[in-house]
């Protein structure tokens, strides 16, 4: 797992602490990390053919912290927003090896976020591949220290909007399709 340190301070967004890493499945995000924590992944490891294909980016989403209850997510001023980058394209949870799922924010402009993203996925032979589009894992970058404002993330031609301080339903704020 890698981590960068990033400090920005704009006129109108301050973010500290920036951390890109991949993760494990969460219930809000179906997603595999690029460990091989998963034991779909651990019981192919073995009968991959090496080849890792880089992704395009098909869906990013915008997420806050997740109330237990009502499974709303908040964005707080001063508090941690969360992206997530899915990879384009269905990806056999049973024939798929997520190899490296990272992201990180590459530049900013005023209230646009633009993130960057390395998503490469690598098929493996099994008998017989599961009908889902659940393998091709994503990429999790958090921000800390978030301004209170309106923003605009942008990434491979997708774009989210979304304001500090609010609530997100269930699932955060997303854009694009990963078919």
């Amino acid at each position: 797992m890698s981590q960068t340190r990033i400090v920005l301070q704009l006129s109108s967004l301050v973010l500290f602490g920036a951390s890109c890493s991949t993760i494990a499945p969460l219930a809000d995000g179906g997603g595999v990390d690029a460990n091989g924590t998963d034991a779909h992944l651990d019981a192919h490891a073995d009968a991959s053919d090496g080849t890792c294909t880089l992704e395009a980016v098909g869906k990013v989403c915008v997420r806050g912290t997740v109330d237990s209850a009502s499974g709303e997510e908040a964005l707080v001023a001063g508090g941690r927003v969360r992206f997530q980058v899915f990879p384009k394209g269905c990806h056999s949870s049973s024939c798929t090896v997520v190899r490296e799922a990272t992201c990180a924010v590459q530049n900013t402009n005023g209230s646009t976020v633009q993130l960057g993203a390395r998503l490469c996925i690598e098929p493996v032979r099994a008998p017989a591949c599961t009908p889902d589009c659940s393998g091709g894992g994503f990429a999790n970058c958090e921000q800390t220290s978030v301004a209170a404002g309106s923003y605009r993330l942008v990434i491979d031609g997708l774009e989210v909007t979304f304001t500090v301080p609010s609530t997100l339903s269930a699932g955060g704020a997303c854009a694009g399709s990963t078919f």
